[in-house]
């Protein structure tokens, strides 16, 4: 099973958009000799490395200043260099290990999962072999998520400018598309037996079927009938007139009657 918990920050430009418990796709359940898999997983399209990072700090900042209603033009140069050091080193260790990419609903056999959906983007990073936190790569989601998991207003306002700064930090990497335009589901890196077990399955199905019906039909068929004893039945058996030729009494008559 895959999990994940709320994650919360302290820095005055902490996340703190929350980050849910959910069972994961990884999770194997038994039936029998079957292993099936079902719940929510997540899938890595891109990383958020130092570049995406740096480039996000500018959108954070302005929307902190925006909400505490500071100029950024009045502040000096050493003053704006200090606040984006600041920044970028509080979102370098808040998102250490996070990356971007989907968390779907999926049911698979064996770990190959036949089918995915509910998929959303989110923020996430592993946090065990079976676990893993996220956060809402969606503005009104994360929005609605800090309404409802924090209480404090400044908090709350930087948790969102975070978010928020780094999509739009990977909107630009990707050229000026949405999110999800630039960097989508198809994109993910699933791995093959994940993402294509189940064609593996579709075929060893078929080649089953295929081996019962050909058994039924073709070879059935091209098998020649079974060859009866030699010298039977003798010549001339049965005769004209129902009865049997000589040497040969009926069958239901005892020998010397």
């Amino acid at each position: 099973m895959r999990t994940g918990q709320l994650v919360r920050g302290g820095t005055a430009m902490a996340l703190l958009a929350g980050a849910l418990v959910l069972g994961a796709g990884g999770t194997a359940r038994a039936a029998g000799t079957i292993i099936y898999n079902s719940g929510p997983d997540a899938f890595e399209v891109a990383d958020i490395d130092q570049a995406i990072l740096e480039a996000a700090v500018p959108f954070a900042l302005e929307a902190v200043a925006k909400h505490n209603e500071v100029d950024l033009a009045t502040l000096t140069p050493e003053e704006l260099a200090q606040a984006k050091a600041e920044t970028l080193t509080g979102m370098t260790q808040e998102f250490a290990g996070f990356k971007f990419g989907y968390m779907c609903q999926v049911f698979g056999l064996f770990w190959a999962y036949f089918h995915w959906w509910d998929c959303k983007p989110v923020f996430f990073k592993e946090t065990g072999a079976n676990e893993f936190t996220y956060l809402p790569a969606d503005e009104a989601a994360a929005k609605a998520e800090a309404a409802t998991e924090i209480a404090d207003p400044e908090q709350r306002a930087n948790a969102i400018a975070e978010v928020v700064a780094l999509i739009k930090a990977f909107e630009q990497k990707g050229g000026g598309k949405k999110l999800t335009e630039a960097f989508p589901l198809g994109d993910a890196k699933m791995g093959f037996w994940r993402k294509n077990g189940r064609w593996v399955f579709a075929g060893v199905i078929l080649l089953i079927i295929a081996f019962f019906v050909l058994r039924a039909t073709v070879w059935k068929k091209e098998q020649p009938a079974a060859a009866p004893p030699g010298a039977f039945p003798p010549a001339g058996y049965p005769p004209p007139g129902g009865m049997p030729p000589a040497g040969y009494p009926p069958a239901n008559v005892p020998p010397g009657t």
